[in-house]
């Protein structure tokens, strides 16, 4: 999977039209995982690239709205420190770790997503 450097602000997901840029902030971090979730349960992990100014970040060319993502962070267990990086901690959900409620906001998120990417497209 192709990803670019990207840029560190904002954090989190963001779609510019055409691609998608991520980034997470952690001053303890050893590695940084992106973790992309397919709606069949696959997962594809990716390492964000860049570190600046404490944030982790990557620019992903084909990922698009609706995308479901995670990251995975490497790093010290302290949390007498406050740190509390484990990296398993961060899974993919199975269906029945998924609230009903929140299993329907998915959809209809993915249905805004697919609406959205129409009205881009000029559909």
């Amino acid at each position: 999977m192709q990803i670019w450097p990207g840029e560190p602000y904002p954090l989190g997901a963001t779609h510019d039209g055409a691609e998608t840029n991520f980034s997470l902030f952690s001053e303890v971090a050893e590695r940084v995982e992106l973790c992309l979730f397919g709606d069949d349960g696959r997962q594809t992990c990716v390492d964000l690239p860049e570190v600046d100014g404490f944030c982790w970040h990557g620019y992903l060319p084909q990922v698009g709205l609706g995308q479901r993502y995670g990251f995975r962070v490497h790093g010290p267990w302290a949390p007498e420190k406050g740190q509390r990086c484990n990296p398993a901690l961060q899974r993919a959900p199975r269906a029945a770790d998924v609230h009903p409620a929140h299993r329907r906001l998915g959809r209809a998120l993915a249905r805004r997503a697919r609406h959205q990417r129409a009205a881009l497209r000029g559909e």
